[in-house]
């Protein structure tokens, strides 16, 4: 907010508040489809990049040696979140869009995922440093 960063990506989640401030403006997002929250934000894709359509998205990660029991707590606690209304509702106020897997479905998730940005790098000749 002191004016020293020229461009940045950023997650709607943590900069909603400072576009909508005017602090920063939003040249595009990364979506397929316009934000409610920012209805006159153009995609990329409307920017003149139709190939790009990117979403964020985290998973939560534990030691492979955490105990069975816990894990299934943690994921129990991480799908009763994902059904709770009000929690929904809060990531949608700030920009996100629940998203939830199966644990089974989570590494299929990621490994697509990682291809995808790994063969863009490559056609990019973009190499691991």
């Amino acid at each position: 907010m002191a004016g020293n960063v020229d461009f940045l990506f950023d997650s709607m989640t943590t900069c909603l508040g400072q576009i909508q401030g005017g602090k920063l403006k939003a040249l595009a997002i990364t979506s397929a489809t316009r934000s409610p929250l920012l209805p006159d934000v153009p995609t990329l894709a409307e920017a003149g990049y139709p190939s790009v359509g990117l979403k964020f998205w985290l998973s939560l990660q534990v030691s492979a040696r955490t105990p069975p029991a816990i894990v299934g707590l943690l994921r129990e606690a991480v799908a009763e979140s994902a059904r709770n209304a009000a929690y929904g509702n809060a990531l949608v106020a700030r920009g996100a869009e629940p998203f939830h897997l199966a644990p089974g479905e989570v590494q299929d998730f990621v490994n697509r995922d990682a291809a995808r940005w790994t063969a863009l790098a490559r056609s990019i000749d973009i190499k691991p440093e």
